[in-house]
């Protein structure tokens, strides 16, 4: 089915909740994305934002961050991106889907761009447990815990040149 028609519906029945609570809906955001930067802003093969729309997902809470928090913070900015062709034929092959896509992948332009390594604040090193980014470099001398899923992934490092700490945690761990 059309997933804006799934969000309404979702924000309508959880009604009592949204109007008590500060919720973000990043569809919108996304959606007005969609006319000028067209299917860059998802992979074909596997749903998930490209580093392009995950740039847009990043500045659309990044902008409701700075309105709700009071707090006055400074953003990556954006300078463009790159599209390249993206084997993803053993992701396609394993689905059953061999051939019927030719991916790409984005390459954001955006500054600052420091590449940090995670940091596993536990004992077991999955994706799934907490990490911290840190960068001394970053634009704000503040932290951030970000609770997430799959989508977050290609999001990371636009925090962690952010924010001088930036832990995440899969949704699942929290």
């Amino acid at each position: 089915g059309d997933s804006s028609n799934y969000t309404e519906a979702l924000f309508k029945k959880s009604g009592d909740f949204i109007n008590s609570h500060k919720v973000l809906n990043l569809a919108p955001i996304i959606s007005s994305k969609k006319a000028e930067y067209g299917d860059d802003l998802y992979y074909k093969s596997d749903g998930h934002w490209s580093t392009l729309g995950a740039y847009f997902g990043y500045e659309g809470i990044m902008d409701n961050l700075i309105f709700n928090s009071g707090y006055e913070l400074e953003k990556v900015k954006f300078f463009g991106y790159e599209k390249e062709d993206f084997d993803n034929y053993s992701l396609q092959k394993t689905l059953g889907m061999a051939g019927r896509y030719n991916d790409f992948k984005t390459n954001v332009n955006f500054t600052p761009q420091t590449q940090i390594e995670e940091k596993y604040l536990e004992e077991e090193k999955t994706w799934q447990n907490l990490q911290l980014y840190e960068n001394k470099n970053a634009l704000n001398n503040k932290s951030i815990l970000i609770i997430r899923d799959s989508y977050s992934n290609a999001m990371k490092p636009y925090f962690y040149n952010t924010f001088e700490k930036t832990y995440v945690i899969h949704y699942e761990k929290a």
